[in-house]
């Protein structure tokens, strides 16, 4: 098994915000049953 994280710092531009609404609710990826594939979005 191995995991792996990733950080990035920046600014996002929203274009589709019912999909990135979809994806903070449900996660992203094949693993996010396990708790992986979750985000971390903060205000800038």
């Amino acid at each position: 098994m191995r995991f792996s994280t990733i950080d990035y710092e920046g600014v996002a531009r929203v274009e589709n915000p019912a999909r990135l609404q979809a994806a903070m609710a449900h996660g992203v990826g094949r693993a996010r049953r396990y708790g992986c594939g979750l985000l971390l979005v903060r205000p800038a």
